[in-house]
């Protein structure tokens, strides 16, 4: 008689490490998994009405904290001269004292604790301009900007805020670009190669970002406007060496290198917001980029053609309705695809 095989038991899962997140939920509905009662139930769940009214008062939080951080620079700007050199650091310090001790005393998993750390973040700055302009440090600004970011770059951790995040983001991008302006001289490319330090930059950030937030939609950098600051902050960075490599190639090899790279690197970044992680905005915003490097290239050759005005003026239209129509087709194909896939538990 032949041995009846034991059947191998299931590996243990673990279900903390499981995620769900609407794009689960949508797999499951696709494979008729749940049905579309459940799937709805689900999405309640993760984003319960309630949640609206939280955004709000966050929003008008995070709001009411701008206007007193506002006040706070008009007031030491309209009385700037009136007031002496310890009255000027001194209120300063407390300001940004009394912030500090308020973060830690709310705590940083609290809204009010996070804006009042990025108000404590925001004063050391308004603290540093002070302190320089009174006793004439003569430092450039970009060290300015570059001290500050990182001196806020533990409270940025710590207070765990996409939005203080952004004002750490604006810091260093501000800071890389005064100091290529005021230090480097790169001759007649200097703006182009400042454009693609940029572009540089801002692809290494959301690398970080998409590494810290794959699989971790609760991650304090998870919003989708992180990924889309970033993204645009590239695709902005990359047009002017983008136009200049493609429209006259012969200029310069490392305009041309740094424009197919850039390509290269959009290319997969297309790539990846398609199949990998979509997001139709991102993938928007990236056809709208290629869209409007076709059209200025293609009134560039006509140009080079030496056509007269009304006819570049009159093809550059056709071809800017025809590229733009196409990528709005393709989008609307795409948004097509992901409502069939939400309603295929109806069938």
């Amino acid at each position: 008689m032949q041995r009846q095989k034991k059947p191998q038991q299931a590996e243990a899962v673990d279900l903390s490490d499981i995620v769900i997140d609407r794009s689960m939920l949508d797999a499951l509905a696709a494979k008729g998994s749940i049905d579309a009662d459940l799937r709805r139930a689900s999405l309640e769940w993760l984003h319960p009405p309630h949640m609206w009214a939280q955004w709000v008062v966050r929003l008008l939080l995070a709001f009411g904290a701008a206007l007193v951080l506002t006040g706070i620079l008009f007031f030491f700007a309209f009385n700037w001269a009136s007031l002496p050199h310890l009255a000027k650091l001194g209120l300063i310090q407390a300001a940004l004292l009394t912030a500090a001790l308020g973060a830690w005393w709310f705590g940083t998993g609290r809204i009010v604790g996070q804006l009042l750390l990025i108000t404590a973040s925001v004063l050391v700055g308004v603290f540093m301009a002070a302190f320089g302009q009174i006793y004439q440090s003569g430092a450039d600004a970009w060290t300015l900007f570059a001290i500050w970011a990182v001196a806020i770059t533990p409270w940025t951790i710590l207070s765990r805020s996409p939005f203080h995040w952004l004002v750490w983001f604006v810091l260093v991008n501000l800071a890389l670009s005064l100091w290529w302006d005021q230090t480097i001289d790169a001759g007649s490319h200097k703006q182009d190669m400042l454009a693609m330090l940029m572009a540089a930059l801002n692809l290494g950030l959301l690398t970080v970002r998409e590494a810290l937030t794959r699989g971790k939609p609760t991650h304090w950098l998870a919003p989708l406007w992180t990924r889309w600051l970033l993204l645009a902050a590239i695709l902005v960075s990359s047009f002017p060496f983008l136009y200049e490599g493609y429209s006259d190639p012969a200029d310069s090899m490392l305009l041309l290198a740094a424009a197919i790279i850039a390509s290269i690197v959009i290319g997969a970044l297309f790539v990846n917001y398609r199949l990998a992680v979509p997001d139709i905005p991102a993938l928007a915003m990236i056809l709208l980029l290629g869209c409007l490097l076709a059209v200025l290239l293609f009134a560039n050759l006509l140009d080079a053609l030496d056509m007269s005005s009304l006819g570049i003026t009159f093809l550059t239209a056709l071809v800017a309705i025809g590229v733009f129509a196409l990528s709005a087709g393709y989008l609307r194909g795409l948004l097509a695809k992901a409502g069939d896939r939400e309603g295929g538990a109806n069938v």
